[in-house]
């Protein structure tokens, strides 16, 4: 970003806000913030500057997203040159950035700016005059189309390379094991097999955090992921909740993300046809089960299923089990208990599996041919579970992003 350019800019804005009468916000853009762009390299007749940008997963529409590829690198909001700008709307993009996960932000009335950051890297938000453009230039340089391009590109190589080792995350631990067992020389017997399978397999997890793209962070929030989880043991349940094998050998380290009913927060799941006890048992209606030729999905295998989830690049936790329907069940139980999932569906819901319910309030499909392979969650309605491995891992997907959510597999979902 040249600073001679950015004085050309200010000395013609300058003039246009001077010329007497109030702008407007219209005028403002006009005259002001979209030359603006232009001087930063941004082309506000293309598809990478859209107009009034409706953002995903919150009910908001910036003014201008400056985009990559289509991704939103940048949100630019604006307000009439008479208009001071506020906390508030200051505010206001910081949350649309958050739910887009955007992490540059301007919000100017064309006198004054304020250049709004998220990351955590040490790059910190600052405000100015038009008339101190100038001696900013090289923090500008932030919000150029170049720059802009290397930090989304850049994000998706590391995404790329996270979900690439996750999916070898097997493999990995049983390599790590062996070489520690190796170095552990005629003594490799006494080491404990699984406290050190345990140790490894989150090793391996936490190095796929580090490699993804960093957590973003506002300022004033930046509690930890881990808050609030802890270690469990895929094995320690079988599906029925009886207490299953856990020794050692068999122990699965798993990040579970806090559970607790929908009730318990003082909201009513969605409506199931089921009734709720105070001792928390669940009278069903009477066609609520008993369905012919619905079946129960297998709960227990000898594998480790775990579906890690996140919001924009923010890992919130992971769910896991032996079987592909029990951690079917347990992200989705996450899903309508803490993520609020069951506010924005009605039952059944069929989103595009050919006709098929994923959830109803019976073991049942629309058309009346009943679940093949199904999971009863803890508010009440029926999960389908049967299905390919990518059937059943897009039907995670599906719920997931219902709730605002993107989903990493890792452990034994690798599609053959």
């Amino acid at each position: 970003m040249k600073a001679d350019e950015l004085a050309s800019y200010v000395e013609r804005a300058g003039s246009a806000a001077s010329a007497g009468g109030e702008l407007g916000l219209r005028n403002t853009q006009l005259r002001l913030v979209e030359p603006f762009l232009e001087c930063l390299g941004w082309d506000v007749r293309s598809p990478a500057v859209e107009a009034a940008f409706a953002v995903d997963g919150a009910d908001a529409v910036v003014d201008y997203a400056l985009l990559v590829d289509g991704v939103p690198a940048v949100f630019v909001d604006t307000l009439a040159s008479e208009s001071p700008l506020d906390a508030g709307d200051a505010e206001t993009l910081l949350s649309a950035m958050e739910a887009a996960d955007v992490e540059w932000g301007i919000l100017t009335n064309g006198r004054r700016f304020a250049f709004v950051a998220r990351q955590k890297d040490g790059e910190d938000g600052f405000t100015c005059s038009l008339g101190e453009l100038p001696s900013h230039a090289a923090d500008l340089g932030q919000f150029t189309p170049e720059r802009a391009a290397e930090y989304v590109r850049g994000r998706e190589r590391r995404l790329a390379a996270a979900e690439s080792i996750a999916e070898r995350r097997t493999e990995l631990v049983e390599a790590l094991v062996a070489e520690l067992n190796s170095a552990a020389g005629t003594d490799a017997a006494a080491v404990p097999d699984g406290p050190v399978r345990t140790a490894t397999a989150s090793f391996v997890d936490e190095v796929v955090e580090t490699v993804a793209p960093d957590e973003s962070r506002i300022p004033s929030e930046t509690a930890s992921d881990s808050g609030g989880r802890h270690e469990q043991s895929a094995s320690t349940a079988g599906g029925d909740g009886s207490a299953a094998d856990d020794s050692p050998s068999e122990t699965r380290s798993i990040e579970s993300v806090p559970g607790g009913a929908a009730t318990q927060a003082g909201r009513e799941p969605a409506s199931t046809g089921a009734e709720g006890h105070a001792d928390g048992s669940v009278t069903r209606d009477d066609d609520d089960h008993d369905v012919d030729g619905a079946t129960h999905a297998p709960m227990s295998d000898d594998g480790e299923y775990v579906a890690r989830l996140f919001k924009g690049r923010s890992s919130i936790g992971a769910v896991g089990g032996s079987s592909v329907a029990e951690t079917m069940k347990a992200t989705a139980d996450y899903l309508l208990e803490q993520q609020h999932l069951d506010a924005g569906l009605s039952l059944p819901y069929v989103p595009n599996d050919g006709g098929n319910a994923v959830l109803n309030r019976v073991p049942r499909h629309p058309s009346g041919e009943p679940m093949d392979e199904y999971v009863t969650l803890d508010a009440g309605p029926y999960l389908w579970t049967a299905g390919s491995l990518a059937e059943r891992r897009g039907r995670i997907e599906t719920l997931a992003r219902e709730a605002g959510l993107r989903v990493m597999f890792q452990g034994d979902w690798k599609l053959r």
